[in-house]
């Protein structure tokens, strides 16, 4: 099949998902319901559009953001493991939140701080990453090995301070964590979905330079790039992507890894391909994710990040049993 009609059957994929999300749950709703055409009650109105709208467009955004900042991540360490969640990124994101939280700058001054505090934590488990990474020789599997513990550490220090933290406190970090998408507004869910899709349209520009990186630190260095200098740049760029992630949806594990194979598979290696066609796979993923985990066991809900981790999971043991037979 041509790229072309791969990537228009993925549009009209998460369109049809977009369709169904919005028209299926509880409260069934047709799609005259929600554009408001013949006998459309109030009540439908809200539910289409105050309620399924805002919480639909973030999890493309936030689905696209992860799928991005994966692949980037996958690319400069030469790794299909590395994503935000195995690299700790995403858990240093969660500390940053849960000191927001403990502390009652949210409530104090609003959600704003979520993102604020998510990409300080983000920011610091990166540097740490990547001051290992210097420390053990650029060893992409030892820097994996590394992520996976700040990942570990990341989590002890959020259980930590949960065991400190109030009542109150606890509960609104808990509710957070687990990855819901309830409750978004439309502000937010449009702020979200603009970053993706300018972070995604302009994605083919860091595309042609992460071709470059592919090819290893040396063969980059030989035609001019200043290898150090653009990978921090780009995993400073895929950091703060995973940051508002989190700060919005909570911990999503393996969209970032499981997305990025994917396309792969389908599209080749050619990231200024692939890294746009992740954003719309990762959308794609988490929409669906979403969509189960709020209809299977209507009017009750899952946790969307869990229904995440339970398909990301199978699929990391996948890739894991993949990538050790083309190694050997």
């Amino acid at each position: 099949m041509p790229q072309i009609a791969k990537i228009f059957t993925n549009i009209a994929l998460l369109i049809a998902l977009c369709i169904t999300y919005m028209t299926q749950g509880e409260n069934g709703l047709s799609i005259a319901n929600i554009f408001g055409i013949g006998q459309t009650s109030e009540i439908q109105q809200v539910i289409a559009l105050d309620l399924r709208l805002p919480r639909m467009l973030c999890a493309i955004g936030v689905g696209a953001l992860l799928a991005m900042s994966g692949c980037t991540m996958q690319t400069i360490f030469r790794n299909p493991l590395v994503e935000p969640y195995t690299m700790g990124i995403s858990g240093g994101a969660v500390v940053g939140v849960g000191i927001a939280f403990m502390f009652g700058f949210v409530d104090e001054y609003g959600n704003i701080v979520l993102s604020i505090f998510s990409a300080c934590g983000a920011l610091c488990a990166m540097a740490i990453v990547l001051w290992l990474r210097r420390a053990v020789g650029a060893d992409t599997q030892t820097t994996l090995i590394c992520g996976i513990m700040i990942s570990f550490v990341t989590s002890a220090s959020t259980t930590l301070m949960l065991s400190l933290s109030t009542h109150e406190n606890m509960t609104q970090v808990v509710a957070w964590t687990i990855g819901p998408f309830e409750g978004t507004m439309l502000p937010q869910a449009i702020f979200i979905l603009a970053v993706a899709t300018l972070l995604a349209l302009t994605s083919p520009l860091a595309g042609k330079t992460l071709n470059i990186l592919s090819l290893g630190d040396e063969e980059a260095s030989a035609v001019g790039l200043n290898v150090q200098k653009t990978t921090r740049l780009l995993f400073i760029l895929a950091t703060l992507a995973a940051s508002l992630s989190v700060a919005t949806a909570g911990i999503v594990a393996f969209v970032g890894m499981a997305v990025p194979q994917v396309v792969n598979m389908i599209y080749g290696t050619d990231r200024r391909v692939s890294l746009p066609i992740s954003a719309l796979g990762g959308a794609t993923l988490m929409v669906a994710c979403d969509l189960t985990a709020r209809i299977v066991i209507a009017p009750r809900e899952l946790p969307a990040g869990a229904v995440c981790a339970a398909v990301g999971g199978l699929f990391f043991i996948y890739v894991v049993v993949r990538w050790r037979n083309q190694i050997n």
